[in-house]
C-alpha cells in the first residue's frame, strides 16, 4: 500500500497540467534582463505583462508580451537609452510564443520565439521548470543575444556592453473565467 501511494505521489509531482482545455491568463509575471558591462551587472525588470494560453487536451499555445519601455533597471538615463537602441518606438513590444504539453513535467524543453526590435527568433530547447501549486508556474532563463535582433550595442569610452543578455522569465497562470 505505501508502494501504491509513494508511485501515485512521485507521478502527481512529475507531471500536472492546465487543468484541461481552455483559456488561461497571467495571474503575476516578472521578466528580468541582465546586462554585463566591464565589472557592472544591471537588471531591467518589467512586471507588466499580458499573456493568454489556450490549451487543448494535447497541448498549450502560449503567447506572452510586455511593452519595451515598461522595463526599468533603477537608471531613467539608461532606460531612455535602451528604447533607443532596441528601437522601441517603430517596435514598442516584446513577444515571447511557445507551445507547450498539455501535461507538463517538473522540467520541459521548449523551442521559444521571440520578437524583439523588430526581429523573431527562435531559442531552441530552452528548458522551462514548472512549479506545482494553485497556479502553474513557469520559469525560463533564454539565453538572447542582442545581435540576434540586429540591436546595436551601447558602448562607453569605446567598450560595448556583452552580446549575450540573458533574460529571466517568471510567470503565473490562472484559468481564465
Amino acid at each position: 500500500m505505501k508502494f501504491i501511494i509513494l508511485i501515485i505521489l512521485l507521478t502527481s509531482l512529475n507531471a500536472f497540467s492546465f487543468q484541461g482545455k481552455g483559456m488561461y491568463q497571467i495571474q503575476k509575471a516578472n521578466i528580468t534582463y541582465n546586462v554585463k558591462y566591464l565589472l557592472k551587472d544591471i537588471d531591467g525588470t518589467s512586471t507588466n505583462v499580458k499573456g493568454l494560453a489556450n490549451c487543448n487536451t494535447k497541448s498549450c499555445d502560449l503567447i506572452v508580451a510586455t511593452p519595451t519601455k515598461a522595463f526599468k533597471s533603477k537608471d531613467a538615463n539608461r532606460d531612455l537609452n535602451m528604447l533607443t537602441y532596441t528601437k522601441a518606438v517603430k517596435h514598442p513590444m516584446v513577444q515571447v510564443k511557445l507551445t507547450t504539453p498539455n501535461k507538463l513535467k517538473i522540467k520541459n524543453r521548449v523551442n521559444i520565439e521571440i520578437t524583439f526590435a523588430g526581429v523573431k527568433k527562435v531559442y531552441k530547447n530552452i528548458q522551462l521548470k514548472n512549479e506545482i501549486n494553485k497556479l502553474v508556474t513557469m520559469r525560463a532563463k533564454i539565453p538572447l543575444k542582442l545581435s540576434d535582433f540586429n540591436v546595436e550595442r551601447p558602448s562607453l569610452m569605446g567598450i560595448s556592453i556583452d552580446d549575450l543578455v540573458p533574460v529571466n522569465v517568471d510567470i503565473a497562470w490562472k484559468k481564465k473565467n
